[in-house]
C-alpha cells in the first residue's frame, strides 16, 4: 500500500524559528500564524502564501469591567494609592519588553508629576541576580522605588486585578512583538493602552483619532 502523507497544519505563536527546526516546519501544508508580523517576520514569502492569520482570544467572562471587584478594591490589595495615576506594564525581565524605556519614562514624569505611580507585574529586579538586564533594571529603578514612584510585583494569577488598578497600560516593546496578549487584557478593562510599533500591538491598536 502507498502510503497516505497527514496534511500537517503550524501554529506559529512567535516570531521566527529556530535554527535546528526550521527546515523540518517549513515543509508544512498550512500555516497559523497569531498576527501579520508573526507572518512576515517567520514565513519565507513561499510559506506566507500557504498561511491563515488566526489572532490570539481572550475569554471575557475572566476580565470583567464590573466585576465583584472595585476599582478601589483592586488598588488596595497591591498596595496602591487611590488618588494616584497608575501606569502600568506586564512582561518577562527581558530587554525586548522594553522594561527600561518604562524606568526611563517613570523617570522623566516623576520629575514634573508628584501623584503618579509606575507599576510592572512578571518580575522583580534584584541586586544579585545573575542576569546583568535584572540587576541593571534594580539599579535603575531604585530611586524610583524608594521615593514610591515605581512599583515590580512579582509574577500574577489574578490579571484582571492588575488591569482593574490601573488608569493607563503601556506596551513599551523594544523588539518585536508576536501578538500582543496583554493589550487585549488592557482594552478588555476598558484602559488606554500606550505601545510602541513593535509589530503585534500594531495590528490590535489604532491611533488616537483615527
Amino acid at each position: 500500500k502507498a502510503s497516505r502523507r497527514v496534511p500537517v497544519i503550524v501554529q506559529l505563536r512567535n516570531i521566527g524559528l529556530p535554527a535546528r527546526t526550521a527546515n523540518i516546519v517549513l515543509r508544512a501544508e498550512h500555516f497559523a500564524p497569531m498576527s501579520k508580523a508573526t507572518m512576515v517576520g517567520t514565513l519565507p514569502k513561499e510559506q506566507q502564501k500557504r498561511s491563515t492569520i488566526v489572532y490570539d482570544g481572550l475569554d471575557l467572562d475572566l476580565y470583567k469591567i464590573h466585576g465583584p471587584e472595585s476599582y478601589s478594591d483592586a488598588r488596595t490589595a497591591l498596595g496602591l494609592r487611590d488618588d494616584a495615576i497608575v501606569i502600568g506594564m506586564a512582561g518577562r525581565l527581558t530587554p525586548q519588553k522594553g522594561q527600561l524605556y518604562f524606568v526611563e519614562a517613570a523617570e522623566a514624569v516623576s520629575r514634573v508629576r508628584q501623584n503618579v505611580i509606575f507599576l510592572h507585574v512578571g518580575a522583580i529586579p534584584s541586586a544579585c541576580s545573575r542576569d546583568p538586564y535584572s540587576r541593571q533594571l534594580f539599579a535603575r529603578s531604585r530611586a524610583l522605588c524608594e521615593c514610591g514612584a515605581f512599583k515590580w510585583i512579582d509574577y500574577m494569577s489574578n490579571m484582571p486585578q492588575f488591569w482593574r488598578a490601573l488608569d493607563i497600560a503601556v506596551v513599551p516593546s523594544a523588539g518585536p512583538e508576536a501578538f500582543g496578549r496583554v493589550v487585549l487584557e488592557a482594552m478588555a478593562m476598558e484602559k488606554p493602552v500606550i505601545a510602541t510599533r513593535c509589530g503585534g500591538p500594531e495590528e490590535i491598536l489604532a491611533e488616537e483619532g483615527s
